[in-house]
């Protein structure tokens, strides 16, 4: 009866186990990698809301990459040109036999009909809070914080409505209503 106790509890702890390390991973994926400011714009006007989502697509020039025949295609990467505010000012497509180095940082991503993916185009938004922030990323207002590791993978670490948190945008312009 003993082992069988042990071997349940030992059932049960592993799935806890493993989500505290995937939380643990992605905590030091989001606080360990560059922070630089992206500018988003409205994806599908009939869809920018799916769920709880707000869906969006980087502002980001992805030149010729992912035109013509290879527009849609894994593993590209851009190279991205900062201001001193960690904000994206440029980019361009990285080629296998570019420098790295001349680099502000690199985004890692795939083309998907015709346009960059970097996997970061969805936020989680209370349901409540939509209508506002679907109207402020639509006329162009939103940017995200994003943590991106020397291989150019990236995580969203915040949603920007003017620059400002979205929290604190959304209460702001809801006191001036």
């Amino acid at each position: 009866m003993a082992t069988l106790n042990k071997k349940l509890a030992a059932a049960l702890a592993m799935p806890i186990i493993f989500l505290a390390l995937l939380c643990a991973y992605k905590s030091f994926k989001v606080m360990a990698g560059r922070k630089i400011i992206v500018p988003i714009t409205g994806f599908d006007p009939r869809d920018i809301l799916s769920g709880h989502y707000l869906t969006y697509r980087l502002k980001l020039d992805a030149g010729d990459a992912c035109q013509g025949t290879d527009w849609d295609r894994d593993n590209i990467s851009l190279c991205l040109a900062l201001d001193g505010g960690g904000t994206v000012i440029g980019s361009v497509p990285m080629y296998h036999d570019d420098d790295e180095n001349l680099c502000d940082a690199l985004l890692s991503g795939k083309c998907s009909g015709g346009s960059f993916v970097a996997g970061i185009e969805r936020f989680y938004i209370p349901e409540n809070e939509s209508a506002a922030l679907d109207r402020a990323v639509r006329s162009g207002e939103g940017s995200l914080v994003v943590s991106v590791d020397r291989k150019g993978k990236a995580a969203v670490k915040e949603l920007l409505i003017n620059g400002r948190p979205w929290r604190e945008a959304v209460r702001h312009m809801k006191s001036r209503e």
